[in-house]
């Protein structure tokens, strides 16, 4: 495609040792895209790099655009157009090829454009994010990082809204600890990482909030992975299930009726899970109490985007 068809939206500059030292963001077909991050980290933006990584085959390669193939099928998803022997990090039993090539081929034209021979990933634009509900360092930052990059973060908040981040954090710190059972450290302040972010033009940022509750479920599946199937009470599994149905669509509804049902569905999933207790001698129960907790720093999240005045804006988005 032209260049002019997915102008760049966003532009972040990042200081040395802490992301790319450059990185942009490009709107088209409703939907934020941004180069791959090379082996090192830095944006590829030379035509022809991709491909010659590609030949390369990095095992170590974080933004290799086929990796969620590999890890929910456990088979690698060779690009379809590698060479006859590709390197081993995508090499498959000869009767699994062809699905596999189906699935990166998919993969590819959902997922992936190329902008004058530079190729982009769909991709959130960047957010603010601080760390989690257990912390025992002496200072908490505000930074602003790649959604799909950023597993030990959380509670992310849009690039506009650094300040209502910054307000939440405190909040947090104040509400902490949440149990007798966990090492909480003193209250320290957070303070806002340093970049330069331009805008190029006026662009609607993704609802942060309908985010947090993807967010909020991908913590709590994290956390319950270590936990016996049988082991899972009833009532909080089944909480945490229409959690994932709910808060995967809420990110893709459309209308104005479906996100107020869903925003309503996540809300009670999250309630649920948050109401959930556990007898002293519950299998697994320091994992099971923490997916708890996770659930109730997100009806903090709620109650402050109330406070914020933005529950009924979001209903209609």
């Amino acid at each position: 495609m032209d260049r002019d068809e997915a102008e760049i939206s966003i532009t972040v500059r990042w200081p040395a040792d802490v992301g790319p030292a450059y990185m942009h963001w490009r709107f088209f077909e409703k939907a934020f895209w941004r180069p791959l991050l090379s082996p090192e980290g830095e944006a590829i933006l030379e035509p022809g790099t991709f491909e010659r990584l590609l030949r390369e085959g990095d095992a170590g390669w974080g933004d290799y655009p086929f990796l969620n193939s590999v890890r929910l099928y456990g088979v690698p998803a060779a690009p379809f157009d590698l060479p006859e022997e590709p390197p081993p990090m995508w090499r498959v039993r000869a009767e699994e090829r062809a699905d596999a090539i189906a699935r990166a081929q998919a993969i590819a034209e959902h997922d992936l454009i190329s902008v004058n021979g530079t190729i982009y990933r769909r991709s959130r634009p960047p957010m603010w994010a601080f760390g989690g509900l257990y912390r025992y360092d002496q200072e908490s930052q505000l930074k602003l990082v790649m959604p799909e990059h950023s597993h030990r973060q959380g509670y992310f908040f849009s690039l506009n809204r650094r300040d209502e981040a910054l307000a939440f954090a405190a909040q947090m710190a104040h509400r902490l600890p949440l149990d007798d059972t966990v090492r909480q450290r003193q209250l320290w302040p957070t303070q806002a990482q340093e970049v330069e972010i331009t805008y190029h033009d006026a662009v609607t940022l993704p609802d942060d909030h309908a985010f947090s509750f993807v967010q909020t479920y991908q913590q709590v599946d994290h956390i319950l992975q270590p936990v016996r199937f049988g082991d899972l009470p009833s009532d909080l599994l089944a909480a945490h299930v229409k959690l994932g149905e709910a808060s995967e669509l809420l990110t893709r509804s459309a209308s104005s009726s479906d996100h107020q049902m869903l925003f309503g569905d996540a809300v009670a999933a999250v309630d649920a899970i948050a109401a959930c207790t556990f007898p002293l001698s519950q299998p697994s129960r320091t994992h099971l109490e923490r997916a708890v907790n996770i659930a109730r720093v997100q009806q903090w999240r709620t109650e402050f985007e109330k406070e914020q005045g933005d529950i009924e804006a979001l209903a209609d988005m």
